[in-house]
């Protein structure tokens, strides 16, 4: 028995000392690959001058984003209510996620155009109907859907109810 612990005492010391005197192979690579990562030149802090002037210049395009994007609403409600087209029922496909779609839900809910939602695209997860839908609320949708570039909106094959 005291051999055999004389034995692992002398193996633990072997392995320490090639530890210690013989660097593994992926040390002498790992140096290369963060010299190449830490490129000190790259590197720049910036004054409070620097920083107050990046803030002013973000805050002035999302100003001009702002007013950009009130100008679009302001003409979307010059449209006459009459010029529009009624459509009773409007699909919207090409969420990515049904995050996406619980997303477009509540802002449906906070437009009172929630209930418009058709039951029976519950079963899509990826896909809403609205259906009773007027010219006013489907101004209102358009709106809502300049958040989601992405989503595709088209008009159902069924007939429009009539109102």
């Amino acid at each position: 028995m005291k051999s055999f612990l004389v034995l692992l005492l002398l193996g633990n010391l072997v392995a320490a000392a090639w530890i210690l005197f013989e660097p593994p192979v992926d040390v002498v690579r790992e140096a290369a690959r963060s010299e190449q990562q830490i490129a000190p030149g790259s590197f720049h802090l910036l004054s409070d001058a620097e920083v107050a002037q990046r803030r002013a210049e973000a805050e002035r395009k999302a100003a001009a984003a702002a007013a950009a994007a009130s100008a679009a609403a302001a003409s979307l409600a010059t449209v006459p209510v009459a010029d529009l087209p009624l459509a009773s029922c409007i699909d919207i496909l090409g969420f990515s996620s049904e995050a996406a779609t619980k997303k477009l839900r509540a802002r449906l809910a906070a437009a009172s155009l929630v209930a418009r939602v058709d039951s029976a695209s519950g079963d899509k997860p990826l896909h809403l109907r609205l259906t009773g839908l007027d010219g006013p609320a489907e101004l209102q949708v358009h709106a809502l859907l300049k958040e989601f570039p992405r989503l595709e909106l088209s008009h159902c094959a069924e007939a429009p109810a009539s109102h």
